[in-house]
């Protein structure tokens, strides 16, 4: 672009920054209309296909499960020729034991002496306890126990297409 020299070549560029932020609006709209009209023609068929493949999951899971010791399943995974599925444990959390609560873990943990070497890692900072060092396996069950939490992990079902 030239460089300006007057006010009135300034005018006519303020307009045309006005005409684009205008025609960028409405083509923004467009976009947005056109968007809007695809999610409600393709929405209740994604639908569908999400509730088909939930559907598929359980029976094949629940098949998998009838038959893991079949000879076909290795371990706990079954490798067929579109894919693989199997049972794998979900990564380990930390949970209060019964009617505990965190606040009521933390102040078990503050109780006990937290200052003790192996309980002070636990404290994360002042107001709050490191629930990944808990379900770590540098903290042994019983000290879990002591302090009112559990290791919780459960199996889940997974499938992986080839």
């Amino acid at each position: 672009m030239k460089p300006i020299k007057t006010w009135d070549e300034a005018d006519d560029l303020i307009q045309s920054l006005i005409t684009c932020d205008a025609k960028i609006a409405s083509e923004q709209n467009l976009v947005n209309a056109k968007c809007q009209e695809i999610k409600a023609k393709h929405g209740g068929i994604i639908k569908d296909y999400v509730a088909a493949q939930k559907e598929i999951l359980e029976t094949l899971e629940s098949f998998f499960i009838a038959h893991e010791d079949d000879p076909e399943v290795k371990g706990k995974t079954y490798d067929g020729a579109f894919g693989k599925c199997g049972l794998r444990m979900t990564p380990p959390s930390v949970k209060p034991i019964g009617k505990m609560s965190w606040e009521r873990v933390f102040n078990r943990i503050v109780e006990l002496g937290y200052k003790a070497k192996f309980l002070r890692p636990l404290i994360a900072s002042k107001d709050d306890i490191d629930r990944e060092m808990l379900a770590s396996g540098k903290v042994d069950e019983a000290t879990r126990k002591a302090i009112g939490v559990k290791l919780h992990q459960e199996e889940r079902f997974w499938y992986e297409a080839k």
